[in-house]
């Protein structure tokens, strides 16, 4: 699979289920981190 394959499933699984709904999967502190280093 392509990064942009990939990617691109992310996007719609996310969208499915809900980002508010995978955040709260994963580490607060990741998402933080990852948000703040975030570049366009």
């Amino acid at each position: 699979m392509l990064q942009q394959e990939g990617l691109t499933m992310l996007a719609l699984l996310l969208e499915n289920v809900g980002i508010d709904k995978a955040i709260k999967v994963g580490n607060p502190e990741v998402w933080h981190e990852a948000i703040a280093n975030y570049q366009n």
